[in-house]
């Protein structure tokens, strides 16, 4: 999976957080990823 960079960072130079979301599970097509109640940030 390409389209996603895992991170445990935060926002750095010259980003915005659009917005945030708790309880995250992500989808690979109709895979789930490892990627379980977790937080995202846009």
């Amino acid at each position: 999976m390409d389209r996603f960079i895992w991170s445990n960072r935060g926002i750095e130079a010259g980003e915005t957080k659009l917005f945030s979301q708790v309880g995250v599970r992500i989808y690979d097509g109709d895979q789930k990823t490892s990627y379980d109640d977790g937080n995202i940030n846009l």
